[in-house]
């Protein structure tokens, strides 16, 4: 980490380094120098963005375009760039680096607290929208160009009549449902016959995994197929439900004998 803190251009010498906020997909460090300056070292999660040049590309043409656009300096994300003048930093070890200069007195909330936050978070990204309603869009890198995310549903859904009515009408390749086991597990058999999908895959907290939101097994353990005793290392509330697999296993192994 020292290799970063030094290699971008900050005013004074860094004096502190601390770990900052409760970011869920990058590792964020508050960085502040001997001139009382603040920034925001982040490590960026290459698990989930496998293209960095790509990314930083995106993020630098977005933040410049907006900090031309706002009325103060501090409304807008601003890059610091590194000594060579380039928007992030590899380090020896291969982890990719970006700084953001620290904007005082702004709040990051991890979940609404009331409306008035449902209300303030709709009308800032409202805002951000009309701001970027001009940018050129072509210049943006797509992750999976390929790729069509055509629809999205929470899970706290009560009627679940108009959640099917939408994904036939979308008629996805693929439908991934992530309510938890068993919920997950029933609703796709309870719907089989129901929706118009080519293939519906039931992943649970696995998004987390592949986000890189939650630290996956040792590949030892991977490669053992022992990645559940890990979770459940981890996550000891998990004991109750892990206990039901082998009464499952059992039943499956009584409807076989009778056939």
């Amino acid at each position: 980490m020292e290799q970063a803190v030094y290699a971008f251009r900050v005013e004074g010498k860094p004096v502190t380094c601390e770990r900052y906020g409760f970011g869920h997909i990058n590792k964020t460090y508050r960085i502040v120098t001997s001139w009382g300056n603040m920034y925001e070292l982040q490590r960026i999660n290459r698990h989930v963005f496998t293209n960095i040049p790509n990314l930083m590309e995106n993020i630098g043409n977005v933040t410049r375009y907006a900090a031309q656009r706002v009325r103060h300096p501090m409304e807008a994300l601003c890059l610091v760039p590194t000594v060579d003048g380039k928007d992030w930093y590899e380090d020896a070890d291969g982890n990719c680096w970006r700084m953001y200069h620290h904007i005082e007195n702004s709040i990051c909330f991890q979940r609404p607290a009331s409306t008035t936050d449902f209300y303030e978070s709709a009308k800032a990204f409202g805002s951000f929208q009309e701001m970027m309603a001009g940018f050129p869009a072509e210049k943006l890198h797509e992750k999976y160009p390929e790729l069509t995310i055509c629809g999205m549903h929470d899970g706290y859904f009560q009627d679940e009549g108009p959640i099917l009515t939408d994904i036939n009408e979308k008629k996805p390749d693929v439908l991934l449902v992530c309510l938890g086991s068993p919920k997950q597990e029933q609703f796709m058999w309870n719907h089989r016959k129901d929706l118009n999908v080519g293939l519906m895959l039931g992943l649970g907290g696995s998004l987390d995994g592949f986000a890189g939101n939650v630290k996956r097994a040792p590949k030892w353990m991977i490669r053992c197929n022992l990645e559940w005793l890990y979770r459940l290392i981890q996550e000891p509330s998990r004991l109750g439900r892990m206990m039901r697999l082998p009464k499952f296993l059992w039943q499956v192994v009584l409807r076989r004998m009778k056939g």
